[in-house]
């Protein structure tokens, strides 16, 4: 199991850190081509500390024995549970389950991309080949002119 804590350090100064996010991803199964599917569970708000555990007392999860095999996905006040499928354990890092897990729990969805704050990927203009092609010209040609410029003329 990971968990992922968010401290606050007010002005730096860990010694009066307060916890103000927690999330923890629980392995379900491992295939065997290396991937695996797994539960996620976001704490909302305090206490930070026992987020898949409060959602097995609400029944977002469930177990078998010792392991956990069945994630609810939803929200209530406190929790939001979720689910990645698939997650590649080798070509993939521990960051990207993050990102993949704050994606499954919808965090994409809260602000609106019109609000101007900020937005995690922006999908870059459409260009034509033979555009692409005259803007790396313009580029050499300026470095060239530049490059030129620096070279000191002999009288």
């Amino acid at each position: 199991m990971l968990r992922v804590t968010i401290d606050l350090l007010p002005s730096g100064d860990a010694t009066r850190a307060r916890t103000i996010g927690l999330i923890e991803i629980c392995n379900l199964k491992t295939f065997m081509d290396n991937t695996a599917n797994y539960a996620v569970v976001l704490k909302k708000c305090p206490p930070f500390s026992g987020a898949l555990k409060s959602a097995w007392k609400k029944a977002m999860v469930s177990c078998s024995d010792t392991t956990i095999d069945r994630v609810i996905t939803g929200e209530d006040e406190e929790l939001i549970t979720a689910f990645v499928e698939g997650h590649h354990r080798e070509r993939r890092g521990v960051y990207d389950l993050l990102y993949r897990a704050l994606l499954a729990c919808g965090l994409d969805k809260r602000l609106p991309q019109s609000d101007g704050l900020c937005s995690a990927h922006v999908e870059p203009e459409p260009i034509s080949l033979g555009d692409a092609a005259e803007k790396i010209l313009d580029e050499l040609r300026k470095l060239e002119e530049t490059r030129r410029n620096a070279i000191p003329k002999n009288k």
